[in-house]
């Protein structure tokens, strides 16, 4: 049996990383706590206690936002929050499933993903429940507009929607694919377990070689020869329009998660709170108030970011 994207990421939280830069670790500074860790487990589709801003929320998952004062973070227990530019604020999803994937076209568009085949859309006034036909844990979600989004998750679901339903696209792989990312229409990359590299051209997905056997957890690209990918242990992975080669991360801590804002400022997130950043040219070690296992990270610019991690965090950057 293959391991859920959740299952793995517990793991991680599990495993103990080293630092690896000759940097003194910054002073830490407080993160934005999305929850309170003694409250208790909240019933699903509850509101949270009138003593807490938020129910607790062990470790967050999806991220997405599309201004300064729209970001989406979700969950374990099918708790969802939204930032309205000054705090955070709990949103009935009405579900108790992990919500793993987030994305959208504009504030009024927005996916969220999660286990089960879970599918839910936000119009801007209402969230709602939309089927999926499958089962699998969704978990990752992204798209290039309203009628153009994608879904991926276990044995090699890929679910595509068209602005009117979800339907199946055929992947040619049963591994679970965790990560993905949608440059254009024609071109959004899928990557998974057992190294699988998956990319759409605008007609059918094909596979990529990776050279490597290892889980792969997120990819992100600046153009259609630049892709990032980042995987087991501080793996890191380039795209250069012909191959994939392994780039040194200048780290020995797992990394979890990719994003950029462009070809010469990329940031990847892991364990032990480390964000690592690329300038064009190689990755150093970047500063991080975060201690905590990052799982996420999504920004509107680099002056515009969020870090999502274990204990509830929710980290505003820079």
């Amino acid at each position: 049996m293959r391991a859920s994207r959740l299952a793995l990421v517990a793991s991680l939280l599990l495993a103990s990383a080293s630092w690896q830069c000759g940097e003194e670790e910054p002073e830490p500074t407080p993160v934005v706590d999305a929850g309170v860790e003694d409250a208790g487990e909240p019933d699903a589709g509850n509101p949270p206690d009138a003593g807490h801003p938020f129910p607790p929320a062990e470790t967050f998952f999806g991220l997405w936002g599309s201004a300064p004062d729209d970001y989406w973070a979700g969950a374990a227990n099918g708790l969802l929050y939204h930032w309205d530019g000054a705090s955070w604020s709990w949103v009935d999803s009405g579900t108790d499933v992990a919500l793993t994937g987030l994305w959208g076209s504009s504030r009024d568009d927005v996916w969220v993903s999660g286990a089960k085949g879970t599918l839910l859309h936000w119009d801007g006034s209402a969230l709602s429940s939309v089927d999926s036909g499958v089962q699998s844990t969704l978990s990752c979600v992204t798209g290039t507009g309203a009628s153009d989004a994608w879904a991926t998750g276990g044995n090699g679901t890929i679910l595509h929607w068209d602005g009117s339903s979800w339907s199946a696209s055929a992947s040619g792989t049963s591994v679970e694919l965790t990560g993905c990312f949608a440059r254009a229409p024609e071109d959004v990359w899928a990557v998974g377990l057992d190294g699988r590299i998956l990319r759409f051209d605008g007609q059918a997905w094909q596979s990529v070689a990776s050279g490597t056997l290892s889980w792969l957890s997120d990819v992100w690209a600046a153009g259609p020869d630049d892709v990032w990918v980042v995987g087991n242990g501080s793996l890191l992975l380039h795209w250069d329009g012909a191959s994939f080669s392994e780039v040194p991360s200048n780290t020995t801590v797992q990394l979890n998660a990719v994003w950029g804002f462009a070809s010469d400022d990329v940031r990847a997130v892991g364990h032990e709170g480390v964000v690592m950043k690329w300038n064009g040219t190689k990755w150093t070690r970047a500063y991080s108030p975060a201690r905590v296992t990052l799982t996420n990270l999504f920004g509107t610019s680099a002056d515009d970011y969020w870090l999502a991690g274990a204990k509830g965090t929710l980290q505003k950057m820079p």
